[in-house]
């Protein structure tokens, strides 16, 4: 059905600009209360308090609506079965009354264990959040907004799957303190005026933290509404602008565009026969891909290289065939690369169609499904996490696989995991109800987590020099005949410094 609209007043939690806006009636909520359900055919919503900073908090969905496509067989239901279209209930909303009912049913078995191990007023646990389950409590409600549906979908999809899985485990286990963690999701469809409306919006529910912001597109304006709006943003784009020198209310959960030009520099000098090797580079465009340049041609500068060839294409094409036919014809010793997922082979297939035989250095997409769809022992990828189909992603499948969300699984959704596991730790130390501000202070006490082997060492840890978590990476290949992808020496720092 056609869910009715209506333009809320401003101060009730409505998007500015008087853009339309679509509400789903009734999610979930952990305590019993009574509630009357609408009729079939209309649309139906709940208010009731926010918390942090006084804004009204909506108990409808916020999430455009979508139809929801048929199950494939065989296959759990995701994001990828969503269209554009205005009927039917989300997949949001399903994880999210997922999220609660699982919370409700550890949240119940908590209080039973705790009445019956401990009775009296100091029976239950204050260390629930350490793990254990504890008494029900209200949950902490936080933002995630990204581009679930547009040309960035499939890192955003990795990113959502990592961040509910690691939730979802946190609240089987008793959630903070008793209280379980929800998302609020916004599909921002690489639209800036969806994505800055739906941070506003967020922002005014009085989440303390919004997560997602895998787009470079949108991030390079919707960050500039964190300090406005006193709410951080944790964000897998790649804006450096937003991180150098590091600003208030703004992280990064993946590593920077200046971390990857220089890791990749330093991989390839490492690698060269010559200390003068032709370097070309070749990517997509996008805010993200051109500091990466920048910070690329800085480094280059700094070493005294040249770079023989600087191609780019646009972000939404599969035509990469003129930018590879210019780097493949600059003859390049080593070629360094920005690509998405659907990018990778079609430009390394460019490149070697058209002679270039050497190495290929890539970031932004390097999953396994990369590597293997890719198939080439001369490509090379940039990761500062463990990819979750390895053994070493374990924690990230498991949990995945428990929360239903495992076949959304890519690179992208081990940052998710471990960047939900950095808030919860900032969560426990901001005390409930926390707010944008607490959620900003606390993030300045954190310090390293513990990553269950899922990153190299120091992740997490920021402070008045940095606020991007990731600090090392490794390089990662598909060795000849290999099953799966293979790291090529160890973590190390992703800095030029010392290499002349």
């Amino acid at each position: 059905m056609r869910v009715p609209v209506r333009r809320p007043r401003h101060g009730d939690g409505a998007r500015r600009g008087g853009r339309d806006r679509h509400r789903w009636h009734g999610r979930p909520r952990l305590r019993r209360r009574e509630r009357r359900e609408p009729p079939a055919d209309e649309h139906g919503e709940h208010l009731e308090p926010g918390r942090g900073r006084g804004a009204e908090r909506h108990g409808g969905r916020l999430v455009r609506a979508h139809r929801r496509r048929p199950p494939v067989a065989g296959r759990t239901r995701s994001v990828q079965d969503l269209d554009g279209s205005d009927e039917g209930e989300t997949l949001m909303h399903g994880l999210r009354q997922r999220w609660a009912r699982r919370s409700l049913a550890a949240l119940a078995v908590g209080a039973l264990v705790a009445g019956a191990c401990g009775g009296g007023d100091d029976g239950g646990s204050e260390d629930a959040g350490d793990g254990g389950a504890a008494g029900g409590g209200e949950p902490y409600v936080l933002g995630f907004s990204a581009d679930l549906s547009g040309v960035f979908a499939s890192l955003s999809q990795g990113a959502l799957a990592g961040t509910q899985a690691y939730f979802d485990k946190l609240n089987a286990e008793g959630g903070i303190d008793g209280h379980p963690v929800e998302l609020e999701v916004r599909d921002d469809r690489t639209d800036v005026q969806v994505g800055s409306a739906d941070i506003r919006d967020l922002a005014e529910m009085g989440v303390p933290v919004i997560l997602g912001n895998v787009s470079s597109v949108v991030w390079a304006t919707t960050g500039n509404l964190a300090e406005e709006l006193e709410v951080p943003q944790l964000a897998g784009a790649a804006v450096d602008g937003l991180v150098y020198p590091p600003r208030p209310y703004l992280y990064r959960y993946f590593q920077s565009a200046k971390q990857a030009a220089e890791g990749k520099l330093r991989y390839v000098l490492e690698q060269a026969e010559s200390d003068q090797p032709r370097i070309a580079s070749i990517r997509y465009e996008s805010a993200g891909t051109d500091d990466w340049q920048k910070a690329l041609e800085d480094a280059m500068g700094e070493l005294d290289l040249e770079l023989v060839a600087n191609e780019r294409f646009p972000a939404a094409s599969t035509d990469v065939a003129p930018a590879a036919s210019a780097v493949a014809a600059a003859n390049p010793d080593y070629v360094v690369a920005s690509l998405n997922d659907p990018h990778a082979p079609l430009v390394v297939d460019a490149l070697r169609n058209r002679g270039y035989t050497g190495p290929i250095v890539s970031w932004v997409g390097s999953s396994e499904q990369v590597l293997a769809g890719v198939a080439d022992p001369e490509f090379y990828v940039l990761r500062d996490s463990m990819a979750p189909e390895l053994p070493e992603g374990a924690p990230v499948r498991e949990a995945a696989e428990a929360a239903g969300v495992a076949d959304n699984l890519n690179i992208f959704s081990t940052n998710g995991y471990l960047a939900a596991k950095f808030v919860a730790d900032g969560l426990k130390i901001c005390g409930f109800p926390c707010d944008g501000a607490g959620m900003e202070a606390a993030f300045q006490e954190v310090g390293a987590i513990d990553s269950e082997g899922l990153a190299g060492p120091g992740f997490g840890e920021v402070g008045d020099d940095s606020h991007i978590l990731s600090s090392t990476v490794s390089i990662w290949h598909l060795a000849q005949g290999g099953p799966e992808g293979t790291i090529v020496g160890d973590w190390f720092e992703p800095t030029i410094e010392g290499l002349r």
